[in-house]
């Protein structure tokens, strides 16, 4: 059983006022499917279904990815405890906490012209007892790749990771528990018309992850041209 997605499906539709009917119409999908995916009976849902669903559950994409993905550098699934959205724990222990909360700008699967330049902006709230001091927002391309598991329980990429930035890292200025805090990455579609990503997570001053390999943040975009 997909105990994430159901508990993410049971708070949002108690929060929303719907009916599990509702939520299934919403993400143009039969309430019978809605419900396999729930339980774990449909092995490998495509991106777009995802993308609807979490549309309809009013929730960041990244939100309802992590229900499903994996990255090949760590399989673990990621806790979904604080509003329904992903946390982790972090290096300094469990009163090192990380929440994500939205896309502030380019939510997944926004278009852009071949060529194009935008800026990315995630929010994020520190929700633990550990101030967050000299870490950075950095590249992780090289290490994680967004993919889903087949019929045949292997993993497959999901999306090409050859979104270009203009940098590799970003300062994350000091956040004291309870703060949000925002960051943002510049970033260049590519020329061919495509769906691409590219993946971040946070480290501290010496470099290592501070959430573990499988908290990250990402950026999905789909380049059409004119």
């Amino acid at each position: 059983m997909n105990r994430s997605l159901k508990n993410l499906l049971q708070l949002r539709t108690r929060q929303l006022g719907l009916s599990l009917s509702d939520v299934a119409e919403r993400a143009g999908m039969t309430r019978a499917y809605l419900h396999r995916l729930a339980v774990g009976g449909t092995a490998n849902p495509g991106i777009m279904t995802l993308q609807r669903l979490a549309t309809a559950l009013q929730v960041p994409a990244s939100a309802i990815y992590r229900v499903f993905t994996n990255t090949l550098a760590c399989p673990q699934a990621a806790a979904m405890r604080h509003e329904g959205l992903p946390t982790s724990d972090g290096g300094a222990g469990p009163q090192d906490v990380l929440v994500f909360v939205a896309d502030v700008t380019v939510p997944d699967h926004t278009a852009f012209l071949p060529g194009e330049r935008f800026t990315k902006t995630w929010a994020l709230q520190n929700v633990g007892s550990v101030a967050w001091n000299g870490r950075r927002l950095v590249r992780a391309d090289d290490e994680l790749v967004i993919s889903l598991r087949n019929a045949h329980g292997q993993l497959q990429p999901l999306l090409d990771s050859h979104l270009d930035s203009l940098g590799r890292s970003v300062a994350v200025p000091t956040t004291l528990p309870g703060q949000l805090v925002e960051l943002s990455v510049e970033f260049a579609a590519p020329l061919e018309n495509c769906s691409v990503a590219s993946i971040w997570r946070l480290e501290d001053a010496q470099g290592r992850p501070c959430f573990g390999p499988r908290c990250f943040l990402q950026a999905v975009v789909t380049v059409i041209g004119g």
